[in-house]
């Protein structure tokens, strides 16, 4: 299972939140110029591929793709796009994304690192949305660090915070499990497996030299020592990271097909509300909805616009209950 981040824009954010929101379209680029295929019909790899013949050369030339957000059983973080920022002071700013709950107030923006962090942009100055908070809510904090009393790293309200220092924060992380130590399978660095380890201490103990193990398993002699010796416990982790919060979407299905081929159930999915949009005279429902919002969030980029028909992915997904 991969995790992967996504960008929805404040409707869409709110759609998802209120559970309206299990479907979503992106165009594939650079878009095909004949209709891609399904590569080996196997729907969980998700490869789309197009051949392009040049009878002048006597070959044949081809274009694949593959859906940049994943496939079923993957995971999307979910990001709300920043709006017009025009005329609005940082806290102003600041609050427009914030989403307040009975617990936590969840930042919607932007994140980062494996603690997950809101980031905040005042300026040229990048600072950590905790932070920010805790500085309109209780003044500098100085050299001490903003720590959290819940584990909701993009968490951004104050009677969920509290001041430390370095050592108070890597004391925290470790009593709420909140660092993780992968090794060997559970580690996608890894070049050795837990079978593999094994094996070296097997071979090891049968008289081969640690020498010729490092070359056999294409790693360093210090590591084999580290092995045979049982000084490194490969392919055992601590308690998994717990994923808290709203915004993880689980991928269930995804497809390849023509815009203009969504039915209104689909874009109802979407997260469309049914009213008539402003730029339509007449007729309405999610489909012409969905059409003119599609247009609002593509103006600048008309290759993609409803009356070009681009092709898309279309991502199926669902809410991670926490």
């Amino acid at each position: 299972m991969k995790e992967r981040p996504i960008i929805l824009s404040t409707e869409m954010v709110r759609a998802s939140l209120e559970g309206r929101k299990t479907m979503t379209r992106r165009p594939l680029k650079p878009q095909p110029k004949y209709k891609p295929f399904q590569v080996n019909g196997d729907k969980s790899q998700n490869w789309y591929n197009e051949n392009r013949e040049y009878p002048k050369h006597g070959n044949m030339m081809s274009h694949t793709w593959k859906c940049p957000y994943g496939e079923p059983g993957d995971r999307l973080f979910w990001t709300m796009a920043a709006p017009s920022w025009a005329g609005q002071t940082p806290e102003e700013r600041f609050w427009a994304r914030v989403y307040k709950t009975n617990t936590c107030w969840e930042w919607l923006g932007q994140v980062s690192g494996h603690a997950k962090h809101g980031r905040f942009k005042i300026g040229q100055m990048e600072i950590s949305t905790h932070r920010y908070s805790w500085i309109i809510h209780h003044g500098n904090p100085g050299s001490m660090k903003v720590l959290h009393k819940c584990d909701v790293g993009w968490c951004v309200n104050p009677a969920h915070l509290y001041l430390g220092t370095d050592k108070d924060n890597r004391k925290d992380q470790s009593e709420r499990d909140r660092i993780r130590y992968l090794h060997g399978d559970d580690n996608p660095a890894s070049k050795i497996t837990r079978k593999e380890a094994d094996k070296i201490r097997q071979l090891y103990n049968d008289g081969i030299r640690q020498k010729d193990l490092a070359q056999k398993y294409n790693i360093h002699q210090c590591q084999v020592s580290r092995i045979v010796n049982n000084l490194r416990q490969v392919g055992q982790t601590s308690t998994e990271l717990p994923l808290l919060g709203s915004r993880w979407l689980e991928i269930t299905g995804v497809r390849v097909e023509r815009l203009q081929e969504i039915m209104e159930e689909d874009a109802q999915k979407e997260g469309i509300l049914f009213k008539v949009p402003a730029r339509l005279k007449t007729g309405g429902g999610y489909r012409r909805t969905f059409e003119a919002l599609w247009d609002s969030l593509y103006t600048k980029k008309p290759e993609y616009q409803w009356e070009k028909n681009p092709w898309v992915f279309v991502i199926s997904f669902k809410r991670v209950a926490q």
